[in-house]
């Protein structure tokens, strides 16, 4: 059972493969075939200092791995493994089966999201520093994007740019190129705390307050999917199109069908 404070949710198919990247939300792709894969959820609880995995239909909830520095962002790489922001300015990396780890690079200033390149390598999102940054996947380099943008969190295109929660301008969405130009593509919510990108090219986000809602993949429209989620953290999309979304004081995981209507998963 989480403890509660959870803060960041990603979603990988059982093999050990995560769950296919999302298409870019400009241009529009075409609607993607439903998808049959096993999967299951990682978790990060913050208070905890834990990664927890979650059955995808929220009959089993274990500890992954424990002992990591106030976990924030998480995602699965390639071949599995496990990379998770830590608030101590950290990113550190667990083993696919979750028997150990390595902080593989240091020095940043209040990380909060990741996500990965086509290619492998890490942006990270800082809602101190202000910087979104370009991480080598063995952390042997890094560049710095652009220096002026907190945010809590990124989501990574299949055309290789940034769609990136900016913290500056109260829940303000942009993209960003990975040379650092920015263009602003909606700011009509504040509040928002995370973002996930649909198979189908629209944005999935989530307030503060626990309202989720979708935004088209043009940027054009707005629908409100879902509320009463209390103080929500995080939100992903899973293989089968629902929405998962993460409770941070409550350790509430919520599974949302793409269609409306909330179903519990687990406490």
């Amino acid at each position: 059972m989480p403890t509660g404070e959870l803060r960041s949710i990603t979603v990988f198919t059982c093999s050990g493969d995560p769950a296919p990247p999302p298409e870019p939300p400009n241009p529009p792709p075409s609607d993607p075939p439903p998808s049959d894969a096993q999967w299951d959820i990682l978790v990060s609880e913050t208070a905890a200092g834990s990664i927890r995995r979650v059955a995808s239909d929220g009959s089993v909830s274990s500890v992954f791995f424990a002992g990591v520095d106030q976990p924030r962002g998480i995602v699965v790489e390639a071949d599995g493994q496990v990379v998770v922001v830590e608030l101590s300015g950290n990113l550190r990396r667990i083993s696919a089966d979750g028997t150990s780890s390595s902080v593989f690079f240091t020095g940043l200033l209040g990380p909060s999201g990741v996500a990965i390149t086509p290619n492998g390598d890490l942006v990270v999102t800082e809602d101190v520093g202000g910087r979104v940054l370009l991480i080598a996947a063995d952390g042997s380099f890094s560049s710095v994007v652009t220096g002026s943008i907190k945010s809590e969190d990124v989501e990574v295109g299949g055309d290789g740019n940034f769609i990136v929660l900016n913290e500056n301008d109260k829940g303000r969405l942009g993209r960003l190129t990975p040379s650092g130009d920015a263009t602003v593509l909606f700011d009509e919510l504040g509040g928002i705390i995370d973002l996930a990108i649909e198979a189908a090219g629209d944005i999935v986000v989530a307030q503060e307050a626990g309202n989720v809602f979708r935004i088209a993949r043009d940027w054009s429209g707005l629908v409100a999917l879902g509320e009463g989620f209390g103080a929500v953290e995080g939100i992903a999309v899973t293989p089968p199109g629902d929405i998962l979304v993460a409770g941070f004081s409550s350790g509430q995981l919520w599974r949302l069908p793409a269609d409306g209507g909330a179903l519990y998963v687990t406490v």
